[in-house]
């Protein structure tokens, strides 16, 4: 089961509209959206549905296989049966060269090439062995959340359809501009996750944090520029700088003051002795190669009801941190501190490495 791996891939999503239905009836609907055996997926189509959720090859669905205590877990698949498109190259190649060499002559037609390789994809996709993927799909009924264990967009439109159309749940990715909204930030386009990021950044090294909950940066970090320099965030255009080493170096000094924010980074969220880390994309709001705190339970049911329990912890500390940053983001002088910050960055590393020349 996925959850229980050490790294796992996150989204979140919140129910916005939700039918209610019985255990029994959530069964039967997936069911009629289930996977299928992998031998049955025909060539030419991707064959996608529900499988149970600690077994992402079982089309059965029962308490045993889908559920942690009020949770249902399920595991949305899709399977392709096609051949790599290496393998359909060389032998539309191989096929031409034998056209050319039974009919003596220099180069084959157009459309003998066309249909020499819809031939050939045919018969191979045909012979391939069915590649599924996968995504955990949590049911989070106590909170009204949905967590999904992947950062596949294209796995996440196929569960926010699933969902829909299997379970009638209406669901709302929880991204920077559904909680700008709610946090009556305005209109500031998706680019005020990479604002909230790089203020994190900049509440880790001035040491402002609330409490026992710390947000810190690690590098490696992904900055951008924005198309509207300054106090307003608009869409990104380009890579700008990746950094290696601490975050304090002077390729990220000069990625901050040249007006850039970050859109990727190694994000730690630490409340007491428990730890959440992995990498964070603020644009998305989706986490990669993420570590939940350690677990105390014996058993696999145990552990796995214990990790769902961490994921909505982390969902709660990381509204609250954006709540903190909302704030901090509508006082009339935060750009005026946000430059101070990177000025004084520029002064504390010009001084450490005047200090390591001397």
């Amino acid at each position: 089961m996925d959850l229980l791996k050490k790294n796992i891939a996150l989204s979140m999503f919140i129910i916005k509209e939700w039918t209610t239905m019985s255990v029994t009836d959530v069964y039967a609907r997936a069911i009629d959206f289930s996977a299928r055996h992998l031998k049955d997926c025909q060539s030419g189509e991707i064959d996608t549905g529900w499988s149970a959720g600690n077994d992402v090859l079982n089309p059965f669905f029962d308490d045993s296989s889908c559920r942690s205590g009020e949770n249902f877990i399920f595991n949305l698949r899709r399977t392709e049966r096609k051949a790599p498109p290496k393998l359909i190259e060389a032998e539309v190649e191989r096929q031409c060269r034998l056209y050319m060499s039974s009919h003596n002559v220099m180069f084959v037609p157009k459309q003998t090439r066309k249909d020499i390789k819809a031939d050939v994809r045919q018969r191979l996709d045909s012979q391939a062995v069915p590649v599924p993927q996968w995504a955990q799909v949590i049911i989070d009924s106590n909170c009204r959340r949905v967590y999904v264990l992947t950062a596949s967009a294209t796995l996440l439109d196929a569960v926010i359809l699933y969902c829909a159309k299997t379970f009638e749940l209406k669901l709302e990715p929880v991204s920077p501009t559904f909680w700008a909204v709610d946090e009556r930030l305005g209109n500031s386009g998706w680019g005020i996750g990479r604002e909230f990021l790089t203020w994190c950044l900049w509440q880790s090294e001035k040491l402002a944090l609330s409490n026992s909950l710390q947000f810190s940066i690690e590098a490696p970090l992904d900055f951008v520029y924005d198309e509207e320099q300054g106090f307003k965030v608009g869409i990104a255009t380009d890579i700008a700088a990746k950094g290696d080493g601490a975050p304090v170096c002077n390729e990220t000094q000069s990625a901050l003051a040249g007006g850039k924010t970050l859109k990727k980074a190694v994000l730690n969220v630490v409340l007491d002795k428990s730890i959440w880390s992995g990498t964070f994309d603020a644009e998305r709001f989706v986490w990669s190669s993420l570590t939940l705190p350690e677990t105390e339970s014996d058993t696999v049911a145990e552990i796995i009801g214990e990790k769902i329990l961490l994921i909505a912890e982390l969902y709660d500390l990381f509204k609250q941190r954006f709540h903190d940053f909302a704030v901090d983001y509508s006082q009339d002088d935060y750009q005026s501190r946000r430059v101070e910050w990177i000025r004084n960055r520029y002064m504390g590393s010009t001084t450490t490495e005047d200090n390591e020349t001397n």
